[in-house]
């Protein structure tokens, strides 16, 4: 597992950023490539288990293919929230942890919830990540989580496009593998547009609920 990345998240400018947007109040890093990552931004938060729905920017359009070989792109979904995880099969921690609580909640909540939901775990590791790998280990989760992987230049066009933090660290951390990045999940609305963004230590049972309120709502 990498290093913590948190104390990025806490920053001053970040908090008055995310005060600008909330409007409704509630309810990790990890461990293989060797290349120079996108830049990314800081995604603003201000505390454990808050949501920030409303805040511009975040999302856009994605070209990759799953675990199966097949092209997918954000548009096929249309119509379905999209449940986006980033992280990579090399993980030894953090991203294993996300897609069992991600799985547990799918099997909580009822079909007809969960059938309007696409879970997306999106790999930034093009490198390690193969369609073999990510089907590899995506084998042990739910059947209906989707993984993404694709050339190095589309998914950093996607980690970009998410403000997803990625850092390869230093050259002695790159011939170990260790890749850091953000542990967030994006919750996206039937047109593709961001609704809402679920923390790190977020549960199985809030993300049910959460995934329940939306569907809802939507």
């Amino acid at each position: 597992m990498g290093r913590r990345w948190i104390g990025l998240l806490v920053a001053l400018p970040a908090m008055v950023f995310c005060l600008r947007f909330m409007v409704e109040a509630p309810a990790q890093t990890s461990s293989a490539a060797t290349r120079t990552p996108a830049p990314s931004a800081v995604v603003p938060t201000i505390a454990d288990h808050t949501t920030i729905p409303g805040l511009p920017g975040l999302g856009g359009p994605f070209t990759l293919t799953d675990q199966n070989g097949k092209t997918r792109t954000d548009q096929e979904f249309r119509g379905k929230l999209l449940l986006v995880s980033f992280g990579f099969t090399g993980c030894s921690s953090v991203c294993p942890l996300q897609m069992q609580k991600i799985s547990e909640a799918l099997a909580e909540i009822p079909p007809a919830v969960a059938n309007q939901v696409v879970p997306l775990f999106i790999s930034i590791d093009p490198e390690g990540d193969s369609p073999q790998e990510m089907r590899r280990f995506l084998a042990a989760y739910h059947p209906s989580i989707i993984g993404l992987t694709g050339s190095e230049e589309q998914i950093d066009n996607v980690v970009r496009e998410y403000h997803v933090h990625v850092d390869v660290g230093t050259p002695a951390e790159q011939k170990a593998g260790d890749i850091d990045h953000s542990d967030l999940q994006y919750l996206m609305g039937r047109d593709g547009k961001f609704l809402t963004l679920l923390l790190p230590n977020v549960s199985a049972e809030d993300i049910a609920a959460r995934l329940s309120k939306y569907v809802a709502r939507t």
